[in-house]
C-alpha cells in the first residue's frame, strides 16, 4: 500500500517538478512511476475548488480542467499550487484525500498507454 512508500514517493515525484509541467503531463510522469512500482492508483479529470478561510467573498480558486491520481486514501497533486492566488493554501503533493478547504470533483480515466520514451521526453534534464 502506499501508506508504507509517502515519503520516498514524495521525495521521487519532487524531482521532476523541475520539468515544468501542468496537471497533465506529471500525472502522466506519476502514473508511469506508480506503474512501474506496481502501486495501485486511478487517474482522475475534472476540477478543483479551493476555499480560502479569509476570503469574505467566498470566491475561492476554481481549476478547470485539471488532472490528479488517487491512491486508497491520498490524492498525488502536484500542480494545483500553479493555478491558486493564495500561496501555500492549496495542498501540494502527496496528501489525505479530501482536506477541509478543497474539493475535488471528477471522473477516473484512462490514458493513453505511455512508453519509457515519452516518460524521458517529458523529463528531459531531471536525473535521479
Amino acid at each position: 500500500m502506499i501508506d508504507k512508500s509517502v515519503e520516498f514517493l514524495r521525495e521521487r515525484f519532487s524531482h521532476y517538478e523541475k520539468c515544468g509541467l501542468e496537471c497533465d503531463g506529471f500525472t502522466r510522469v506519476v502514473h508511469w512511476i506508480l506503474k512501474q512500482e506496481e502501486i495501485e492508483h486511478k487517474i482522475f479529470f475534472g476540477n478543483v475548488f479551493v476555499y480560502y478561510p479569509d476570503d469574505e467573498d467566498g470566491d475561492g480558486d476554481f481549476i478547470s480542467p485539471h488532472w490528479w491520481i488517487v491512491c486508497g486514501d491520498w490524492h498525488i497533486d502536484f500542480c494545483l499550487r500553479m493555478w491558486t492566488h493564495e500561496e501555500g493554501m492549496a495542498p501540494h503533493g502527496i496528501f489525505k484525500a479530501n482536506p477541509n478547504h478543497v474539493e475535488y470533483k471528477g471522473h477516473e480515466i484512462e490514458f493513453p498507454e505511455m512508453n519509457q520514451q515519452i516518460f524521458d521526453v517529458l523529463t528531459i534534464g531531471v536525473e535521479l
